[in-house]
């Protein structure tokens, strides 16, 4: 099997979603009134909520009824705690990935040209399949790798079912989620799919 050029899964954020999380993360980590004054709180809240929630109010009013114990204080600030420490780690990670993609960056430009292809799945197929396409003879090889060609198991007029296989589970899905991505892509030759 052909090693990819980061060796491994390509896992990245999505770089629009951090100014979210950072809102989200503020809003979450306000503390809750023990005596479950709830006008108070939404007043509070209210400049956190976004887009649809500010037409709810009422919604989150009554959402937010309640009390909180200090048993749910002391768990749900361990769960804050693992949910930022693993949002460091998820920026790490993708902080690596971004440094060690860079020598091929040109492959990825070309690659991202096609429809449905963003920089997350031109990460994965280059690093489970690389930019050296000489050890692949034919497009028909990479997909049997990936396991997205399907089988014919027919004899006498008679299909038998068969299964796919495993093959390279990540390439699949990168493949998988582009063609679901191309598919949606108005005036585009797969979008009549």
């Amino acid at each position: 099997m052909p090693r990819g050029i980061a060796g491994g899964h390509a896992a990245r954020t999505d770089r629009k979603r951090q100014p979210r999380r950072a809102a989200g993360r503020k809003a979450r980590s306000t503390p809750h009134p023990a005596d479950g004054d709830c006008n108070r709180l939404a007043l509070r809240r209210k400049k956190f909520a976004r887009g649809r929630l500010r037409r709810k109010r009422d919604q989150l009013e009554s959402a937010l009824e309640g009390s909180i114990g200090q048993h749910q204080r002391f768990i749900l600030g361990h769960l804050l705690q693992h949910i930022e420490f693993v949002e460091r780690q998820i920026e790490q990670l993708s902080a690596e990935i971004e440094a060690r993609m860079r020598p091929y960056e040109a492959h990825m430009e070309s690659l991202q040209r096609i429809p449905g292809i963003g920089r997350r799945g031109v990460e994965a197929i280059l690093a489970e399949i690389g930019v050296e396409m000489s050890y692949w003879p034919t497009a028909e090889a990479i997909a049997s790798w990936a396991k997205i060609c399907p089988g014919n198991n027919e004899s006498g007029g008679k299909r038998r079912s068969t299964s796919i296989g495993r093959g390279n589970q990540s390439l699949r899905g990168a493949l998988v989620e582009a063609t679901l991505a191309a598919i949606r892509v108005k005036d585009s030759y797969f979008s009549g799919l």
